[in-house]
């Protein structure tokens, strides 16, 4: 995946007011920045005082637009993640607020180097952003050692298996067969490059042409769990049949298809174009 084709994925799944933020809005602003910059140096570099007044005006209005954009990045930042956008679509939307608490705690145990930490930070956005919009929908722990969670989307009628630590479980105290959620966002095209989404297997109820499926589990990033639990609950109890069945013909015929839970986050290339079938198959 090339970078525009990385810029255009990011502005797909990033909350509008932060990407307008973070790539419209910056890049505006490093280019005024560089202009004051350059125009102050050359000022400064001319001796004489009227000149030089002029340019250390400049160089203190660069700094004041700096202080600024940095305090308005962080007035979007805590908007987007205290009171995301609230956006229609889904079937039946998650709307749930993210915990910076269990952020940083999942953030220790799936981020162990700098660059590992960055783009998670960076997905943080579109988390807080799935937990109020994405679409609920049924998950249930397959295993805690190794840590599998079985997501089940209506829309595909189809099944995702996707690990995490299992220090996860542990911290979490989930158990085996235990019911959980998902939000899930869809995708007309596969997420990667590679074409991640041929391990969804859509089923004969598959109502749309959605090629993948990005899913969260609310339970390790919400901000209140008895809310969670209200909707599971809200859940329709055919769903829960109907995901319950495809996940057991899931795991009975692609218990080796795994996907890593955070794998959209890995930067490496590499990391990227995995392919769950191809590794489950040697």
């Amino acid at each position: 995946m090339n970078f525009r084709e990385l810029k255009e994925r990011d502005k797909k799944i990033e909350p509008s007011l932060q990407y307008k933020l973070s790539h419209q809005g910056v890049a505006v602003f490093l280019a005024a920045e560089a202009f004051l910059l350059i125009t102050a140096f050359v000022l400064l570099s001319v001796d004489e005082k009227r000149f030089m007044a002029i340019g250390i005006i400049l160089f203190s209005l660069a700094f004041l637009l700096c202080v600024l954009m940095l305090i308005a990045m962080r007035v979007v930042r805590n908007k987007v993640l205290t009171s995301p956008e609230i956006k229609d679509g889904a079937e039946h939307p998650a709307r749930i607020l993210i915990s910076a608490v269990k952020y940083n705690t999942l953030r220790r145990l799936i981020a162990s180097t700098v660059l590992e930490k960055g783009r998670l930070d960076a997905y943080r956005f579109f988390m807080a952003d799935q937990l109020m919009n994405g679409d609920l929908q049924p998950a249930e722990v397959v295993s805690v050692k190794p840590f599998v969670i079985a997501v089940y989307a209506k829309a595909f009628d189809g099944v995702l298996l996707l690990s995490f630590p299992d220090q996860l479980a542990e911290e979490s105290a989930i158990k085996p067969g235990q019911q959980l959620a998902a939000t899930a966002c869809y995708f007309a095209e596969p997420f990667s490059g590679q074409g991640v989404g041929v391990d969804i297997f859509p089923g004969p109820e598959n109502r749309v042409n959605w090629k993948d499926l990005l899913p969260i589990i609310p339970l390790f990033l919400c901000s209140d769990e008895k809310l969670l639990d209200l909707k599971i609950y809200e859940i329709p109890k055919e769903t829960w049949a109907r995901a319950s069945m495809r996940i057991r013909e899931y795991v009975d015929r692609h218990d080796a298809v795994v996907r890593d839970g955070f794998w959209f986050t890995h930067p490496s290339q590499d990391d990227w174009d995995r392919n769950p079938i191809a590794e489950a198959e040697r």
